[in-house]
């Protein structure tokens, strides 16, 4: 890789004729040698995104006394080996990744109306015997297949939900992950690059505080925040149902149909309940950034 095109070449250099060791600016920094060694390379690739790796070299010139504007200046073409998001699938293409989905939704389509015509053509005499045949034995429709893949940095499995057990795992505590962004990063960066929150359509408010992520459904998020924190949540489709930036002290209240994907900039910075329990996060976060899905 071509070490001109971004700042690394700079930092690098500085931090050699300073007679510093790449560890000693990871332990500085709070972060992994891979991230500092992936920063000096101009290796794109090993970091988490484009705000991050800002927000990595903002804090690096610093630590070298070096003005921060001219390396984040040569950031973009750097920046672009950063993978982009994905271009939401064609009806075509929806179809085929979930079959599972749309077969589910096909079968119960058709039981509903199979019902429904046997309760119009079938004599109301009829009726009787016929639930009597059926003895009341359930019709099983396939299960509706989700889609497990999580494009945000690496897979995340689902959490799975157990109110005998999620206390005592909710209590437990795990380091920060190696290779946690910068404080320096925490803020500026992440509000100067968050897109306002959004909602689906019918979002809106329920009760006093609580906002309603989709149309229907009763399952609770709640985050308290003791730090800046970028949040994002969707469904399982990819279809954003909130964004935003949180500051120390805020109270986001939620509700609506899980599962949900909950995406946090910070992790170290939130406390996380779904459902009324305790969500630990430590096992679902990298590099201080948790991805996990809830309620699947």
């Amino acid at each position: 890789m071509d070490e001109s095109i971004g700042p690394g070449r700079r930092l690098r250099s500085e931090r050699e004729a300073l007679g510093v060791s790449v560890r000693e600016v990871a332990d500085t920094l709070n972060l992994s040698i891979t991230v500092v060694q992936a920063l000096e390379d101009d290796d794109y690739k090993q970091l988490p995104g484009a705000v991050f790796i800002r927000g990595y070299v903002r804090a690096y010139a610093r630590l070298l006394d070096l003005d921060p504007v001219p390396l984040l200046d040569q950031l973009p073409a750097a920046g672009g080996r950063v993978v982009p998001v994905a271009r939401e699938p064609e009806l075509a293409e929806w179809v085929r990744r979930r079959p599972g989905l749309v077969l589910g939704a096909l079968g119960s389509v058709v039981l509903v109306l199979l019902v429904a015509g046997v309760l119009w053509l079938w004599p109301e005499e009829g009726l009787d015997s016929l639930w009597q045949s059926i003895d009341g034995s359930a019709v099983t429709v396939p299960p509706v297949e989700a889609d497990a893949a999580w494009e945000w940095e690496q897979a995340q499995q689902p959490v799975q939900i157990d109110p005998a057990t999620n206390g005592a795992t909710a209590a437990q505590s795990a380091p920060d992950a190696a290779g946690s962004m910068p404080a320096e990063a925490s803020a500026s960066e992440l509000a100067a690059n968050t897109i306002p929150a959004e909602s689906v359509a019918a979002s809106g408010t329920e009760g006093s505080g609580v906002q309603r992520l989709t149309t229907t459904g009763t399952d609770t998020l709640t985050l308290r925040f003791s730090a800046d924190c970028w949040v994002e949540i969707s469904d399982v489709d990819g279809v954003v149902l909130y964004r935003e930036l949180h500051r120390p002290d805020d109270v986001l209240d939620l509700v609506g149909q899980a599962p949900f994907r909950v995406k946090l900039g910070h992790a170290p910075g939130v406390e996380l309940a779904f459902r009324g329990e305790s969500i630990a996060l430590a096992p679902h976060t990298r590099n201080n950034v948790a991805a996990l899905v809830l309620g699947q």
